[in-house]
């Protein structure tokens, strides 16, 4: 009765398991998805009605073969229907049954071709799917089978909520320019499908397994979602990978991104119960630290650092490209990011979060830019506590350094330049010190701040240097908190030079130095003629 899947499916199948193993470049994959997407679109002949199904009586009414019971489903089957309404619309039933080979079309980008709502035991099969704002539409049920379908053209390739123990696998979703929705949902299962241009986008759900699928200019993202595994899939997007919002309790492993690696948003105390082993970004591995302790991290072999929960690690010598961001620490304490270089990610180069008595320094990071629509920074430190920012060149970004809730935290010797926004931009923090930089040409302003007791300069004649300075009197923070550098200087030198991580030595101060110590030399000498003389 049932079809046997096409061909297509099966060598589309085998491709991905051939891209995973070969793991070539995502333009290639791009292009020859692309390729595989027509264009053309044509009304299939012999038009059958659409089909609307309010009660499990309904089945037999209208003739369709079967009895609705797990052995002999009704089946629907090899039909083409091209509607301005919804072409297959089925509610409010318990019987089994099975949609299979149908064509179904809503002309002039309808609603949805296939609606259920409080529908269970239903399958799809092998089914071609255009056209709708909403390719599927499904609300409360379960048990269902998604399995073999090409849906193309639509905002939504699928709408899940409130859908319960389902299987979705082998599916092609193709040019469907918006999201694939599951929400609220439980022990559904996502395998094997290859996904173009559609999030996978996944909310307040558990218990979900998003295995080895195939996506192309989109990616996964689960938001309050709980116990959810992310396995094997391969990404192939430059702006999207896996970004997990307070979610506890993931797994996160063997998956295989061409860049953006790994976000983390909310975590809270979520980020613990994580397990993130064996995934890749760019053909490097995502190295995740998790509660480590007194250990050096040498980062050039990784492609992104997450760490969560470490104290006194170091983490040097990286280079990050294309990312989301290069490193993140969150709720670490006593640690160091040194010698880094960040360059092009989506969101930020380094992100400090949620830690304290960490310090960044002498690191390089710049065009951090691909972050609409919110903006991104060369460093970000959020909810901080007497950390130390030192030393770091920051340039071509859209903030230089973005803090948010820090507190009693220096920012010191750091190069500002050329940032499309802000140079340094402070919010809601208070007891902060900055001095020593050099701060140039940034977009909107060198510095802003929405801040309280936040002092911008060392209280003892060292402020910072200014390309906007004019040169007589301080110099104002724009904003609110009333911040002032006492000790300005005149920033004229373009180039992002960073400052020495400590004040260098006058010529001047090393001569007197000199001279003291031959005059305290020479009174020593003579003290002790005198002392031996009486002596003898």
């Amino acid at each position: 009765m049932f079809r046997t899947y096409s061909v297509r499916i099966w060598v589309l199948v085998c491709f991905i398991l051939l891209a995973r193993i070969l793991n070539p470049s995502p333009v290639l994959f791009t292009a020859l998805n692309q390729s595989s997407v027509d264009s053309a679109h044509t009304i299939p002949a012999g038009n059958h009605e659409p089909i609307r199904i309010d009660s499990d009586d309904d089945f037999a009414e209208q003739g369709w073969p079967g009895n609705g019971t797990e052995a002999n489903p009704y089946v629907i089957a090899s039909l083409n229907i091209t509607s301005e309404i919804v072409p297959i619309s089925i509610s409010d039933t318990r019987s089994h049954f099975v949609i299979d080979s149908c064509t179904l079309v809503a002309i002039r980008g309808g609603n949805c071709s296939l609606h259920l709502r409080n529908v269970s035991h239903g399958k799809l099969i092998d089914c071609t799917i255009r056209n709708a704002k909403w390719g599927i539409w499904l609300r409360n049920g379960l048990n269902f089978r998604i399995t073999g379908n090409h849906i193309r053209n639509c905002s939504y390739g699928i709408h899940m909520r409130a859908i319960n123990s389902s299987l979705i696998s082998l599916n092609e979703i193709v040019s469907c320019n918006q999201r694939i929705d599951v929400i609220e949902c439980m022990s559904c299962t996502f395998r094997s499908n290859a996904v173009y241009g559609n999030m996978f986008c996944f909310w307040l759900s558990s218990g979900l397994t998003i295995k080895n699928n195939a996506i192309w200019n989109a990616g996964i993202a689960i938001t309050d979602c709980d116990r959810t595994h992310i396995i094997g899939n391969s990404i192939f997007s430059e702006n999207h990978g896996i970004s997990i919002d307070s979610s506890p309790a993931c797994v996160v492993s063997d998956n295989a991104m061409a860049a953006f690696g790994i976000s983390l948003t909310r975590p809270s105390s979520s980020a613990y119960s994580y397990q993130i082993t064996n995934n890749t970004v760019g053909g490097k591995p995502i190295g995740y630290f998790h509660n480590i302790s007194n250990t050096f991290v040498d980062c050039r072999e990784y492609g992104q650092i997450v760490a969560v929960g470490c104290n006194n690690t170091s983490f040097k010598y990286g280079f990050f490209q294309n990312v989301h961001t290069g490193i993140l620490l969150f709720l670490c304490w006593n640690s160091v990011v040194r010698n880094i270089t960040a360059v092009s990610c989506v969101r930020y180069g380094i992100h400090l979060l949620a830690s304290w008595r960490c310090t960044i320094e002498k690191n390089v990071v710049r065009n951090i830019t691909k972050n609409p629509p919110f903006p991104g920074a060369g460093i970000k430190i959020q909810s901080g506590h007497e950390c130390r920012l030192s030393c770091n060149r920051l340039y071509w970004n859209t903030h230089g350094i973005h803090a948010a809730s820090v507190q009693e935290s220096l920012f010191t010797y750091n190069a500002i330049y050329n940032n499309t926004r802000y140079g340094i931009y402070m919010y809601f923090s208070y007891n902060n010190h900055i001095f020593g930089n050099k701060i140039g040409w940034n977009g909107d302003e060198n510095a802003f701040q929405v801040a309280s007791n936040c002092t911008w300069d060392n209280g003892d004649g060292l402020g910072n240097h200014w390309s906007d300075y004019n040169g007589t009197n301080s110099y104002p923070i724009e904003g609110y908190g009333a911040g002032v550098d006492r000790f300005p200087r005149k920033l004229s030198d373009g180039t992002p030079h960073m400052s020495e991580c400590v004040p260098r030595i006058g010529f001047s101060v090393i001569i007197i130095g000199v001279a003291a110590v031959v005059v305290i030399a020479i009174v020593g000498i003579e003290l002790f003629i005198r002392n031996g003389y009486r002596v003898k």
